[in-house]
């Protein structure tokens, strides 16, 4: 069983823990569903029952939602999907007035295993207390540290935004600004593409731009807003976290880069949110994926590949693991450290013809919000990438291409991309 899920068992009782569940289940974010109540107090049971380590996306799928014992996860990824469901339903609960100083059941990303602990604050038993966040609302540890300041663009919920088209749906009007911000960029690349003469760059992206179909653009959602327990106003928590779904600003900057260059090459596709976009939807078109522990489809596209990502439950340090050298542990940072603090990130850039979606998936993501900001420069501007070229065998471009990149932060804003590692098979 995790760490952190005994530390919480040992010192909370079990009657809070199910007395706690049950105001959950009835309140207005779940009573109006069957599958997530019946997904939640599933998990919890096992948790509490001392079996989290039966806790599988397959025995979910067969104990909650009926599926057939050797059911493929891979094309009926229901488990997934309502996992993230309910990650924004307790978001949703938890954000409602008078619910602040309540114990709090979670369910992080990349696991389906749920924590409980208690508000810092709260000192009416024993308390389980999770690293202190910085003061104001700010994202929970699990989610690569980024503060409120970072939260400038509500997102879309339920819908995407097509760039070639301009078509939208139920978008707020501030997505609107932003996408209109990434189309002037888009035009000023449009407005220099003849000029620019075709480069290694452009070779790197070929796979992903000159398929028949255009490219989905497929954002991290972070849901794990959380409001430090100083006296915040319920009603000013509830202003910033309007909206069921949001995005980072740096991974937004990622994003205005990469359609940037998109559009130098006249190409546009449409934005999903990481929660919102399905194995149909990534099946049907090539992808550039942005994120890395705020975007579960990092972790699923990159399982069988030699670079992935590792987030420790119990330290919160983010990892970028080489599955060829395990002992190998210097591409890390503190998940929990103030952006402030961070003064090196790390990334990872992955080109690869997955064998779940079948399509080119281009994955730009770092262990922090600096990381993928770089990410995406290095993926964006030939100087950059130059640096790989020089050190890559001749024919990679034939193949599937992993670079490990590192960044110094500086005032929290990255410095140049630098290349540590890379594996082209």
């Amino acid at each position: 069983m995790d760490d952190n899920v005994i530390a919480a068992v040992d010192q909370l009782t079990e009657q809070e823990i199910r007395s706690q569940l049950e105001r959950i289940l009835v309140s207005s974010p779940f009573r109006s569903s069957k599958r997530h109540p019946r997904f939640l107090r599933f998990v919890v049971d096992k948790t509490l029952s001392g079996n989290a380590e039966d806790i599988k996306e397959r025995t979910i799928g067969i104990e909650v939602f009926d599926r057939e014992i050797h059911y493929d996860l891979s094309n009926d990824p229901i488990v997934r999907v309502a996992a993230g469901e309910i990650r924004k339903r307790l978001a949703q609960y938890y954000i409602q007035p008078g619910h602040e100083r309540e114990l709090r059941i979670e369910l992080p990303p990349g696991s389906y295993v749920p924590t409980f602990y208690r508000p810092r604050g709260v000192d009416d038993g024993p308390v389980y207390e999770m690293p202190k966040p910085d003061p104001g609302i700010q994202l929970s540890p699990v989610s690569n540290g980024y503060t409120a300041s970072e939260f400038t663009v509500p997102a879309f919920d339920s819908a995407t935004y097509d760039l070639k088209t301009g078509k939208r749906n139920h978008i707020w009007i501030a997505v609107a600004c932003a996408a209109l911000v990434l189309l002037a960029i888009s035009a000023a690349f449009l407005w220099s593409h003849e000029h620019r003469r075709s480069n290694d760059l452009d070779v790197f992206w070929q796979p992903l731009l000159s398929s028949g179909s255009d490219t989905i653009l497929c954002i991290g959602d972070l849901n794990y807003l959380i409001a430090d327990q100083s006296p915040t106003l319920p009603q000013d928590v509830n202003r910033m976290l309007a909206a069921r779904d949001h995005v980072s600003g740096k991974d937004v900057a990622a994003l205005a880069r990469i359609v940037g260059y998109m559009g130098g090459s006249g190409r546009y596709g449409s934005v999903l949110l990481a929660d919102n976009a399905t194995l149909t939807d990534l099946r049907s078109e090539p992808a550039v994926i942005i994120g890395a522990f705020n975007n579960h489809w990092t972790q699923e596209l990159l399982s069988k590949y030699r670079f992935q990502f590792v987030r420790d439950t119990v330290s919160q340090v983010g990892s970028i693991r080489d599955t060829r050298s395990p002992t190998q542990a210097s591409w890390r940072i503190d998940l929990r450290s103030p952006p402030a603090e961070v003064h090196k990130d790390y990334a990872l850039v992955s080109r690869i013809k997955s064998p779940i979606t079948e399509q080119t998936e281009l994955i730009i993501a770092g262990i922090g919000p600096s990381g993928t900001v770089a990410a995406s420069e290095f993926v964006t501007n030939p100087r950059y990438f130059n640096e790989f070229v020089k050190l890559a065998p001749p024919g990679w471009e034939k193949h599937e291409v992993e670079i490990v990149i590192t960044t110094d932060v500086i005032g929290e804003r990255p410095a140049p991309p630098h290349v540590l590692a890379f594996d082209v098979r």
